[in-house]
């Protein structure tokens, strides 16, 4: 169809609310489309038409929440015979890869839920290379640090030179000093303690 001026937007999403039935002494009514609640932009982003007219938004009616609200009530012989919603225009974006900065991700958006399973994490400057540490899994690299809040179990422990004060092994026994290490025959690190009551 031929028409003068700019050629119409597709992308404007209008939308036809469900009709609204008036009741006696009444001014505020429920907006809904497809019998869901309908909470339009604001007054403005509404054509309401009452009786044959078209309403003013601000003067004639205001909006809260998806509830409108006549400037006067109205009577069960009024008739609104249209709303409509006008929800801007649909806009979708398409980001070039590599374009989204650390900056503009949101504090705490991203889980392990948004990680790939096979990473690569430095702590301490201490690389740990291989799957994630789960009920079956291992994890194999080097520790600049680790700390234990819990029982940790460890088949091989090289203490070199630090000194353990306090620390219960065993049942009922403690041990206090400072270890160093040796290389038995085959070559496999052993500590041994000095004790610190020269017995």
């Amino acid at each position: 169809m031929p028409f003068i001026g700019r050629a119409p937007f597709d992308g404007n999403l209008n939308t036809l609310l469900d009709a609204v039935t008036t009741a006696d002494n009444t001014a505020g009514y429920a907006l809904t489309k497809d019998s869901v609640a309908y909470t339009p932009i604001s007054a403005q982003s509404l054509m309401v038409s009452l009786n044959g007219v078209t309403q003013a938004p601000i003067a004639a009616y205001t909006v809260s929440g998806n509830t409108i609200t006549f400037a006067s009530n109205l009577m069960a012989a009024d008739v609104i015979d249209y709303i409509i919603g006008f929800d801007g225009p649909k806009v979708t974006a398409t980001l070039d890869d590599d374009t989204v900065t650390t900056a503009m991700i949101k504090d705490d958006a991203v889980g392990s839920d948004q990680l790939d399973g096979s990473l690569t994490v430095d702590i301490n400057g201490g690389a740990i290379d291989g799957a994630i540490v789960g009920a079956n899994s291992a994890a194999a690299g080097t520790f600049t640090a680790l700390t234990s809040t819990g029982t940790s179990t460890h088949a091989t422990v090289d203490i070199n030179g630090g000194a353990i004060d306090g620390a219960i092994i065993g049942a009922n026994s403690a041990a206090a000093g400072t270890f160093s290490t040796v290389a038995d025959a085959s070559g496999a690190i052993r500590a041994i303690p000095l004790n610190d009551q020269n017995s």
